[in-house]
């Protein structure tokens, strides 16, 4: 979840949002936003999501990037060792606090999706959500078609996650499977567009069941 600004954001639509967020720092802020925002349906979760129970060390983000903090030790040179934090088998941990319906999830964990992921097998099988994540080239991550398929169900379509039209006057760039804008407006709506499975990159991608592509995309 790290500081909580997509779980503030979802608990306007959602019924409960679980927020998952192991780094003491970044949950400290979670809570504060939290509460500040009177968001009552949002439960934090003090542990992180894995393919194993235990824990890891974690190699905390620099004080001006909070976002980059990570359970892979060679995601961002300027990350720093600090010891180990809670991993959960996330099955297990959904099973144990009676989430009973899972609708959404979003994954933007720092090159450790596919683990994350791998432990939500059975939540994936039962509930098909609409997964929304940041993927990466790492070991934790994804670098092949073949692992998106071992991991999610069959079934799912993939899809970039990309802004809108830019107007006059703006301009953007692509960035590691970003879509950065600026100017004077900033105008166009996010869209989703087919995932050409070309992985090494870090990329925003949606993964959707078939039965909701059309609602979805149309």
């Amino acid at each position: 979840a790290n500081t909580g600004q997509h779980s503030v954001f979802m608990a306007k639509y959602a019924k409960t949002v679980h927020a998952i967020e192991p780094y003491p720092p970044v949950l400290n802020t979670l809570n504060t936003l939290v509460t500040r925002n009177n968001a009552d349906n949002v439960i934090v979760h003090a542990v992180g999501y894995s393919n194993e129970e235990g824990t890891l060390p974690f190699f905390a983000p620099p004080d001006e990037n909070l976002g980059t903090g990570s359970f892979d030790p060679n995601f961002s040179s300027y990350n720093r060792k600090i010891g180990d934090l809670p991993l959960v088998i996330g099955d297990e941990h959904l099973a144990s606090i009676g989430a009973k319906r899972i609708d959404l999830i979003k994954v933007d964990i720092e090159g450790y999706e596919r683990y994350a992921l791998q432990g939500l097998r059975e939540t994936l099988v039962a509930n098909r959500p609409v997964v929304v994540m940041e993927i990466n080239p790492t070991d934790g991550g994804f670098n092949s078609s073949a692992q998106l398929d071992t991991t999610f169900p069959s079934d799912y379509e993939y899809y970039y996650l990309r802004q809108g039209v830019c107007p006059i006057n703006s301009m953007s760039f692509d960035y590691f499977g970003y879509r950065y804008t600026y100017g004077p407006i900033v105008r166009g709506d996010y869209r989703l567009e087919p995932f050409d499975f070309v992985f090494g990159r870090q990329s925003n991608v949606v993964a959707i069941p078939l039965d909701k592509v059309e609602q979805l995309i149309h």
